[in-house]
């Protein structure tokens, strides 16, 4: 009212407009129109890199003993570590996704420019490299070439579905899946979240249903080359991802169970068979349900936060990509060089030199390519938000960069970490 007959008496819209925008002013600078605090925020989760390390572990593991030491099966059920990557892929990604959406918009350009810097590089680095160790042991093949093009062009996964001699490049199925993954995600989650509020969980849970019905009722699962699981373990994470940032509490039964959890994962890898019908059809599920409890326990407090989150163990996940990629080559080229002298020795020479050639990766390639991509992505994040919003204000808590295959602690673009 005093605004109304301060009007009156001046005759004067100016004088009133200028007036209210002074309050509004005001207002803001008192923090009565800032943006609402989000729930949770992922921030820099250093366990979430030991969480990775364990997967490594066990997928290095399962290889060093097939290929450099056949009498020493240390982790005969390794090659489960990938599941663990498939959940914290999917929680990851969603994650900043979800958080981006909250801020303004999210930004595919930017999002898949930030995958291409992240993946790309040293991919490319470790496919030409690949091709120069078959040129040297057995000439290049068509098949040589077929086998690099797929596994480029994301579709390793469907070369090994058909049976396809991938050679070196074989373990890269998973990355075709997490490359598929992230083509497809980010579209299917602006659609959903552009709808009701529960139009993620509804969505996801439909699809893992119908896809696990899918499966079971015409797939054989005595293989693990094909995406399936794969599918369902993305899924889980990226369901736990919206959770989290909707409000969902773990409360403590996370630290509880988590012991179990862990439990259950080494005796995957060290004792139950992986490659019964049993865990194909159940045993894989109870893993991924598995990791995603491991993966709370590291986003709360506690025991599992400082184990994970050890220095040691956190480099590790942090270069957990780049020995991805490269173990398995740097480990053929170990046997080619000593075909006789398969044992122990040979095994610490191809940990060893899987370790330096993916640390060489890391800092020379995979590092500088990933904080380029991040500087690109702020700029155009930056001028986009001001466009939108000239004079919104954007928590602390929301200022967070992408990790890169995915790492919680990559959330500073001044220091990336290492995935898948």
């Amino acid at each position: 009212m005093a605004a109304i007959r301060h009007l009156l008496k001046r005759g004067n819209g100016d004088d009133y407009c200028i007036q209210m925008e002074e309050e509004r002013n005001i207002a803001v600078s008192h923090g009565k129109h800032r943006r609402r605090e989000p729930p949770w925020a992922l921030g820099q989760r250093p366990s979430l890199d030991g969480l990775r390390a364990i997967a490594i572990i066990g997928v290095l593991g399962i290889h060093v003993g097939a290929r450099l030491a056949p009498q020493y099966q240390w982790f005969p059920g390794g090659w489960t570590g990938v599941e663990v990557f498939f959940v914290l892929s999917g929680f990851l990604i969603t994650s900043l996704l979800i958080e981006e959406n909250d801020r303004s918009r999210i930004s595919l350009h930017g999002f898949y420019r930030r995958r291409i810097f992240r993946l790309w590089p040293a991919l490319w680095l470790f496919v030409a490299a690949d091709m120069l160790y078959n040129a040297w042991v057995h000439w290049l093949t068509p098949r040589s070439w077929e086998a690099a093009g797929l596994t480029l062009a994301w579709g390793g996964n469907f070369a090994l579905e058909r049976g396809m001699d991938m050679y070196n490049l074989s373990h890269l199925w998973t990355l075709g899946i997490e490359e598929q993954f992230y083509l497809l995600w980010p579209l299917a989650l602006i659609f959903l979240l552009s709808r009701h509020r529960l139009a993620v969980p509804i969505g996801i849970s439909a699809v893992c249903l119908g896809w696990f019905l899918y499966i079971h009722s015409t797939t054989n699962l005595a293989t693990m080359s094909i995406p399936e699981p794969a599918v369902v373990g993305l899924l889980m994470g990226s369901l736990l991802g919206w959770a989290m940032h909707r409000g969902f509490s773990n409360g403590r039964w996370s630290r509880v169970l988590a012991f179990p959890a862990i439990a259950y994962l080494l005796a995957v890898y060290f004792v139950i068979p992986s490659t019964g019908a049993w865990f194909q059809g159940t045993g894989i599920y109870l893993l991924e349900i598995a990791t995603v409890v491991l993966l709370l326990a590291c986003l709360d407090s506690g025991f599992f936060v400082k184990v994970f989150g050890w220095a040691p163990v956190r480099w590790i996940g942090r270069i957990s990509y780049s020995l991805y990629l490269w173990h398995y080559l740097v480990l053929g080229v170990v046997i080619t060089l000593w075909p006789h002298d398969q044992g122990l020795g040979l095994a610490m020479v191809g940990i060893v030199a899987s370790f330096v050639v993916a640390s060489i990766s890391y800092y020379c390639v995979e590092r500088p390519f990933v904080r380029y991509g991040h500087r690109q992505s702020g700029r155009a994040d930056n001028a986009r938000t001001s466009e939108i919003e000239p004079t919104a204000h954007v928590s602390p808590a929301l200022s967070v960069a992408e990790p890169n295959f995915e790492s919680s602690t990559e959330n500073a673009p001044s220091r990336p970490t290492g995935i898948l």
